[in-house]
């Protein structure tokens, strides 16, 4: 309720209006803000009567205003929607209601609640969602006083703080282990802190044991586009490992991966595409929801995930940030790393820009490139040079790089 994320939940009115109707359409709303301080200090001294009939108060006002609906723009507030509806003729909007609705839509039997420790602890919110046929998870004890705190301490404050977001993520995630498919951000300034819709889907199963295709591919020159090609086999690569290919993005990593898992006739596995089915959105939805550090963390999670043989995994070029990773891909096989000049990689960019990359506010593309090529290098079990030739030759350099015949 504070006027922190009344900017937002404003925006996002506006823009859902403007998006349906077009043009130069915007939301026709009365917007009461309430001073919040007022409101605070009935909820920390338990006297919810004052605050019923304030926000009754409010809804009547509204009602005289000409407004046709009235919606309590915070959750923790609904703990007062009786008073409210007695104050007037105008209809309730329930954001449990329409919660459930949204669950309902996406398939989530078991979702994860965040919010103030009203929200959490007392069974105004959660009774609703159970009533509808829902099972609602709450954090620990230790967790809700954390999160408690990050509400009214920093977020209502304006303060928007990484190490919290971290904190909230990894709140996120012990909800997720424990049988969450979706997590409810039960308070408007949440929101300011991590971005809806990003964690509908449980995070960091375990992938495992794929079976290798046999698809018809193209691999290069002379090879027809619906050619069966035989599988080679490399002196030292056992079945019970994986080849991870690592560089910058635009490297060509997944083409050139799928290429070399064709040759080898083992299965091929994206790692950003594993991140994208674990938070069902796009990469770059993800990137641009996440700051670097957590997303760097999410990443890292979600190699340690894997448990793979016989598979060709193309990384994300940030994959190498987090040793722990580096050390995990390592235990699976060797590590090539797909080096391809800057002008190509800056080319390839340019053409798809949306392409999910970990940069750091005022991080350009050159200086990712030049911290991350020490790294790569550092890492690597061989290097093989890309993006100048065809990719079933780099496929066939990578498999040469393999056996030793090429460096």
């Amino acid at each position: 309720m504070s006027w922190e994320s009344t900017v937002t939940y404003y925006r996002i009115i506006n823009e859902v209006v403007r998006e349906r109707l077009g043009g130069l359409h915007s939301a026709r709303c009365l917007l009461y803000s309430v001073d919040f301080h007022e409101v605070e200090a009935c909820q920390r001294s338990g006297d919810w009567d004052a605050a019923g009939r304030m926000l009754a108060d409010v809804a009547a006002r509204l009602e005289r205003g000409g407004a046709d609906c009235v919606v309590i723009c915070t959750n923790t507030m609904h703990k007062v929607a009786d008073a409210v509806c007695a104050g007037t003729r105008l209809p309730l909007l329930h954001i449990a209601d329409l919660t459930a609705e949204e669950l309902r839509a996406a398939g989530v039997s078991a979702v994860g609640l965040l919010g103030t420790r009203y929200t959490m602890e007392e069974p105004f919110y959660r009774s609703r969602l159970e009533d509808a046929g829902f099972d609602v998870l709450v954090p620990d004890e230790a967790d809700r006083v954390l999160v408690n705190d990050v509400i009214f301490k920093e977020l209502c404050l304006g303060v928007v703080s990484d190490a919290s977001r971290r904190a909230l993520v990894e709140i996120i995630e012990k909800l997720s282990a424990r049988g969450a498919g979706g997590v409810i951000l039960g308070c408007t300034e949440l929101g300011l802190l991590v971005r809806a819709r990003r964690y509908l889907r449980p995070p960091f199963r375990h992938y495992g044991n794929p079976r290798p295709p046999r698809r018809p591919v193209r691999a290069g020159r002379g090879v027809g586009e619906n050619t069966m090609l035989p599988s080679v086999t490399v002196p030292g690569l056992s079945d019970g490992q994986c080849v991870t290919l690592i560089g910058m993005a635009g490297a060509g990593k997944s083409t050139v991966g799928r290429a070399v898992a064709d040759l080898l006739g083992w299965a091929y596995v994206d790692t950003d595409h594993l991140i994208e089915a674990t938070y069902g959105a796009r990469l770059q939805d993800v990137t641009d929801a996440l700051d670097k550090e957590t997303f760097l963390d999410v990443e890292s999670r979600v190699i340690q995930s894997l448990r793979m043989q016989r598979a060709v995994l193309a990384t994300g070029g940030s994959v190498v940030y987090r040793e722990e990773a580096m050390r995990y891909l390592a235990s699976l096989g060797p590590l090539v790393f797909l080096d391809v000049p800057l002008g190509i990689i800056l080319e390839r960019i340019a053409r798809k820009p949306d392409r999910g990359l970990a940069i750091a506010p005022g991080q350009t593309v050159e200086d990712l490139f030049r911290e991350r090529e020490e790294l790569y290098r550092r890492w690597c079990t061989c290097r093989v040079i890309g993006g100048e030739t065809g990719i079933g030759e780099t496929a066939q350099a990578v498999i040469n790089a393999l056996d030793g015949r090429a460096a």
